[in-house]
C-alpha cells in the first residue's frame, strides 16, 4: 500500500489498530520527501530524528491518540525545540529555540509525528523561498505557506501548519488544489510563533480533506477522538458575495465561482446575492496600514541590529510601516472593529458566503506569490475560511472557492465545508 495516499484520519485509526506502525508511516514519509524534493517543500527534515519520534509513538499507548502516527509539517515560523527554527530569514538560519510553539506540543500530544519543517517566506511576508508549485515547477506555490501547501498537495504529509496575516493559508492551499482553513482569529494557539501583525496573525491548517482538518482541529483544542460531523440540514442558504475586487480577477475565476454557486443551488442550497455593508468599503486600505505599521514594529531588532541580512522587500515594508503615523493606525483599527459585527450581522440569515479564493490559477515565476486581496478582508474581519477545490484554469493549474462565516463559528462553518467540498469536487475535470 501506498501509505503517503492515505488520509491523516485513516492513518491514525490504522496505527490506533496496531494495523500498520508509525514508523511504517514516517518510513514511506521520508522516501516520498526524498524521491520529490525537486519540489523544495522542506527547510528541514532530520530522518534518524523522526523516524526516532514514531517510534516513541508506537511504544504509546495510542487508544486514544486523535493523531496518532499521522506525519505532520510544521511551518518554519513556528519555534521546534528539537529542530531548527529559522522564520525563513537568514539572520535566523541555525536558530535552535529552547521549546515547542504551543500548537505543536499539543500536536505531539495527539500522536503526530513532526516530520520537519515547511518552507516559508522570509518572515512570512513577501520575499519567497525555493518552493516550486507541485503540478508545474515553473509556477509559485503561493505564500507564505508555500511548503505547506506543496507538500500536502504532493502527498509527502496529510497536514500541515499554516499562518495567515493577509492570504498565506487560502492563497497557496488554493494554488496547490487542497484544502486550507483559517479560523477564527485567536481560535488556535499562535505562542511560540514569530509574530508579524499580531492583530492579525492566525494559525491555520492545510489537508486534502475537510474531514482532515476537522480531526486535527478538534485534536488540537481539546486532544479528543471526535466523531465525523453529521450532515447539516436542510439545504444551506448561501450568501454569493463578489467583493469589491471582482474585476480584478481573471474570468477563470470568475467563472469558477459562477459554476460553484450554480452546481451548489442544483444540490438544493438557496443562492443570493449579497454585497458587503457599507462599514466594510476600504477594508482592504484599513487591512495594509495595521500589517505594516505592526511589522514594523515587531520587526524593530532586527532591522536595528542585521538590516543587511533582510532582503530589500523587507527593509521596504519596515520603511512603509514606520513612515504611517499613529493616528491613521488607530483609525484602521477603528474601521476593523466596526466592521467586524456588520460581517456578523449580514450572516444571520445565510449560512456562509461564497467568494473567490484567488484572483486566478498560481501566477508563473517564483518571484510573486500571487495577490492576498480576496483574503485580507476576511482576515482583517477575524472570519473563519476554508478553501476548497473547484475546478482548473486555462493552464490546467487549480481553481477554487472560499466560505466564510460568521465569527467563532468555525464547527458550523466546516460542517457546510464537509457538505460542500464532494459536490464542488464533481467540477474539477
Amino acid at each position: 500500500m501506498d501509505w503517503t495516499r492515505l488520509a491523516a484520519k485513516e492513518i491514525a485509526a490504522r496505527v490506533r489498530e496496531r494495523l500498520v506502525t508509525a514508523e511504517t508511516i514516517a518510513a514511506a514519509t521520508l522516501e516520498r520527501i526524498s524521491s520529490r524534493a525537486a519540489i523544495h517543500a522542506w527547510a528541514h527534515v532530520d530522518p534518524e530524528r523522526v523516524l526516532s519520534i514514531a517510534r516513541a509513538v508506537d511504544a504509546r499507548d495510542t487508544t486514544n491518540l486523535p493523531l496518532a502516527g499521522v506525519p505532520i509539517g510544521i511551518k518554519d515560523l513556528m519555534d521546534t525545540c528539537d529542530q531548527p527554527t529559522t522564520y525563513g530569514s537568514r539572520i535566523y538560519a541555525g536558530h535552535r529555540p529552547t521549546s515547542d510553539a504551543s500548537i505543536v506540543t499539543r500536536l505531539r500530544d495527539a500522536g503526530a509525528v513532526v516530520i520537519g519543517k515547511t518552507v516559508t517566506t522570509e518572515f512570512a511576508f513577501r520575499s519567497p523561498g525555493p518552493t516550486t508549485h507541485p503540478h508545474d515547477p515553473g509556477h509559485t506555490p503561493g505564500g507564505s505557506s508555500s511548503g505547506s501547501a506543496a507538500a500536502v498537495a504532493d502527498f509527502h504529509v496529510p497536514l500541515a501548519t499554516a499562518t495567515q496575516t493577509a492570504g498565506s493559508v487560502i492563497r497557496p492551499a488554493t494554488f496547490c488544489g487542497v484544502v486550507g482553513f483559517k479560523p477564527t482569529y485567536g481560535e488556535l494557539p499562535y505562542a511560540g510563533i514569530k509574530a508579524g501583525a499580531e492583530s492579525l496573525d492566525t494559525v491555520g491548517l492545510i489537508a486534502r480533506s475537510v474531514e482532515d482538518i476537522i480531526c486535527t482541529r478538534s485534536a488540537i483544542l481539546s486532544g479528543r477522538l471526535e466523531a465525523s460531523p453529521a450532515a447539516p440540514s436542510p439545504p444551506p442558504k448561501i450568501g454569493l458575495c463578489r467583493t469589491p475586487s471582482w474585476s480584478r480577477a481573471d474570468q477563470g475565476a470568475r467563472d469558477c465561482l459562477e459554476a460553484s454557486a450554480l452546481h451548489l443551488r442544483h444540490a438544493g442550497a438557496t443562492v443570493v446575492d449579497l454585497e458587503l455593508p457599507v462599514s466594510c468599503d476600504g477594508l482592504l486600505d484599513s487591512h495594509r496600514t495595521i500589517m505594516m505599521f505592526e511589522i514594523a514594529r515587531s520587526f524593530a531588532d532586527e532591522a536595528s541590529r542585521q538590516p543587511e541580512l533582510l532582503s530589500p522587500t523587507f527593509r521596504e515594508a519596515i520603511a512603509s510601516g514606520r513612515s504611517i503615523p499613529l493616528h491613521a493606525y488607530r483609525d484602521a483599527q477603528t474601521h476593523a472593529e466596526r466592521s467586524r459585527p456588520a460581517l456578523d450581522a449580514l450572516l444571520v440569515d445565510c449560512d456562509f458566503l461564497l467568494t473567490l479564493a484567488t484572483p486566478g490559477e498560481a501566477p508563473a515565476g517564483l518571484e510573486f506569490t500571487g495577490d492576498p486581496l480576496f483574503n485580507s478582508i476576511w482576515t482583517v474581519l477575524h472570519a473563519p475560511c476554508i478553501g476548497l477545490p473547484a475546478g482548473k484554469g486555462a493552464k490546467g493549474l487549480p481553481l477554487g472557492v472560499q466560505l466564510v462565516g460568521s465569527r467563532r463559528q468555525d464547527e458550523r462553518l466546516l460542517r457546510w465545508a464537509a457538505w460542500a467540498e464532494p459536490l464542488l469536487g464533481e467540477l474539477i475535470h
